[in-house]
């Protein structure tokens, strides 16, 4: 199931969710494809230097906006883009551009400080150590204000394989999780390293970098 317009058309143009778009894929393209394990390693976000109990490769207050712009797989990054292009736009519209740009980032940051502290009081010292990453935390947080905005919006959707139908938006409110669940499952290892804080990231399920 895929939405693909709300039928909302903005009163201006989407700027900053247009940028944001494309930042998103820049990084993709240009910094994780050519080597995905070591951009992964360098610029996801690690719950354990919250509380000092590993030293990152980036300062804290610098890998969750980092964090923020990496994707798993080319199936996590344009599910979170596709979410984005569709319902940014409007809740642009209403914020406006600079409003817009701050409700984003203190979503994703809202985001990833409530899965570290899950992380650090009920996860285990090794939990604490995966990476972090991904923008649905942000993009979720876009999700709520949309339907706080526009409750009685209808998404015209693509049901596989053929149905194209409309339907109510508040069905999506459970999907900005759905497309981070495909890059955890991507299979992919981050870097081996042999130092004392960072040995290796299985490709298991319950130590792959937890990608949202």
């Amino acid at each position: 199931m895929l939405p693909l317009s709300d039928g909302i058309p903005a009163r201006r143009f989407p700027i900053v969710n247009v940028l944001l778009i494309v930042a998103n894929f820049a990084v993709w393209i240009f910094y994780e494809l050519p080597q995905l394990n070591t951009a992964v390693y360098h610029a996801s976000f690690y719950p354990c230097t919250l509380d000092n109990a590993c030293h990152g490769p980036e300062p804290w207050g610098l890998s969750w906006i980092t964090a923020m712009f990496l994707h798993g797989g080319w199936d996590h990054i344009l599910g979170n883009m596709l979410f984005l292009a569709i319902f940014g736009k409007n809740v642009e519209d209403a914020f406006g551009p600079i409003r817009y740009l701050v409700f984003y980032f203190a979503g994703g940051f809202a985001a990833m400080m409530t899965q570290t502290a899950m992380t650090l009081l009920f996860g285990t010292a090794a939990e604490a150590r995966v990476p972090e990453l991904g923008a649905s935390g942000a993009i979720a947080a876009v999700l709520g204000a949309y339907f706080v905005l526009y409750p009685g919006s209808r998404i015209r959707t693509w049901i596989f394989p053929i149905f194209l139908v409309r339907i109510p938006a508040w069905i999506f409110s459970g999907c900005g999780s759905c497309t981070s669940s495909s890059g955890r499952a991507s299979g992919y290892s981050a870097p081996r390293r042999t130092g004392a804080a960072w040995r290796s990231w299985p490709t298991s399920a319950g130590s792959s970098p937890a990608c949202w």
